[in-house]
């Protein structure tokens, strides 16, 4: 993973177009180089791929979007002067709806529009680097020294060069791409930023992915099978067998906890993202890949953590107050009626909230913050203290010798707490709103 905030891929682990949230995205070009960058918008549920879209970057240029909702549904909209050669209509070359149809070409089945359009509210966006333009020449504003748009357009009609070879003229990546995003809630006047992962040295060496819109590489397969990550200051070097398995590598964590605060004093709403991003690629085939290998199902649906009563919220969860005493509810009694159901970690995008034990508001539900759609919920003894999720029983063991065994998945996320000061000033009331990366802990042990 890259350590200076700049690299060939990029990973914002969340967004959402729910509860009147926008987000804003931006990718900048910290290059002297002209490139061509590739943004993947993927749903909530299972990563399916609802927008594609090439961007032309110039050197040290930065394209911006945001995506909300337009007449119902999730869309991209920007009106950045960067070059976005495919557009939805020429009328509204900036505004570009995401695919429901995605879902259903991927999926099969009939499933209800308002489920897809739930699944799309949210979820994950993901940029690639396709190289750089090696005769750029051919394709800049002489007067301007920029990417002309209408001859990149050209290049990709009918007979154009990158119709007949999308490698002509591209380099392999180089990298030098950053990516910033925030979620804005313009009514409720707040603004949270999201944490963003960057890799460098992403690609196999002499990588050619500057392909058609159409193709759905590059992804997070597309990477090369070894990975590098500094463990208790040593250099780790792990090899596996696909790319996907080298990423998760880099994102693996055996837990990883948040504070939060549910005072209703002062509002305190507290929303906890688990996100997967390489969850997909190791569940779509007959053979579920290690580590989710050993997962919980719930019909179709392929869990990571499955809720239940034995005493703890979900087997490997625990709730401390700020003393660092355990304020998990107490033990349901033998023959009391069970609490309602709370649910199952069971998507690539998971919204966890907590609750006062003493909450009217207990269940699968709507979430206050981040999403309208069902989220799982945490009862927590006290208003305030530490959330933590541990993965002890999913392993991984990367090839070769020695080999190397993780405990845990890969995983990103944040938190995200809310309060209200109804007491600002008189007639004022005043919102407050940040956003936290988890904090994580790594298990690795040397088999050989």
């Amino acid at each position: 993973m890259s350590e200076s905030a700049s690299g060939q891929v990029g990973i914002v682990p969340f967004y959402s177009t729910a509860n009147d949230l926008n987000t804003l995205l931006s990718v900048s070009n910290n290059t002297n180089r002209y490139k061509a960058i590739r943004v993947s918008v993927r749903e909530s549920k299972n990563s399916v791929l609802t927008l594609n879209r090439h961007i032309y970057l110039s050197p040290n240029d930065t394209w911006t979007a945001g995506l909300t909702l337009l007449n119902g549904l999730p869309t991209l909209v920007t009106n950045d002067n960067s070059c976005m050669p495919f557009s939805a209509t020429d009328n509204f070359p900036g505004i570009v709806p995401l695919s429901e149809n995605a879902i259903e070409a991927e999926e099969g089945g009939d499933i209800p529009i308002e489920e897809l359009i739930q699944r799309m509210k949210t979820g994950l966006i993901e940029i690639y680097d396709l190289g750089d333009l090696t005769e750029y020449q051919n394709y800049i504003d002489p007067q301007e020294n920029t990417l002309d748009c209408d001859l990149i357009k050209l290049a990709w009609a009918e007979g154009g060069i990158w119709a007949l070879d999308p490698s002509d003229g591209i380099s392999q990546p180089s990298g030098g791409l950053s990516v910033s995003a925030s979620l804005i809630h313009v009514e409720n006047g707040f603004s949270v930023n999201v944490d963003t992962t960057l890799f460098e040295d992403f690609y196999p060496s002499n990588s050619s992915v500057h392909g058609t819109q159409e193709q759905d590489i590059p992804d997070l397969s597309s990477a090369q099978t070894s990975s590098m990550l500094i463990h208790q200051g040593q250099a780790t070097l792990s090899e596996w067998t696909t790319g996907f398995e080298a990423v998760g590598a880099l994102l693996n964590q055996f837990s990883v906890s948040s504070d939060f605060v549910v005072d209703p004093a002062i509002a305190g709403e507290m929303e906890w993202i688990l996100s997967f991003p390489t969850k997909r690629y190791h569940v779509q085939s007959d053979t579920v890949i290690a580590p989710f290998s050993n997962i919980h199902s719930n019909g179709d649906d392929i869990c990571a953590v499955e809720f239940n009563y034995a005493g703890r919220i979900f087997s490997n969860s625990a709730l401390f107050g700020r003393d660092g005493l355990s304020i998990n509810p107490p033990l349901v009694n033998e023959g009391s009626p069970p609490p309602p159901p709370l649910g199952l970690i069971c998507e690539a995008i998971n919204i966890v909230t907590v609750f006062p034990l003493d909450s009217p508001t207990v269940g699968i539900q709507p979430g206050p913050i981040l999403s309208d759609g069902p989220i799982s919920a945490l009862l927590a003894g006290e208003k305030e203290g530490m959330a933590k999720v541990s993965f002890p029983e999913f392993t991984s063991v990367s090839n070769g010798t020695p080999s190397i065994q993780f405990t845990g998945l890969p995983i990103l996320g944040f938190s995200v707490q809310k309060y209200q000061n109804a007491n600002a000033q008189p007639g004022l009331l005043a919102a407050y709103a940040t956003a936290i990366k988890h904090r994580s802990k790594r298990l690795i042990e040397f088999l050989n």
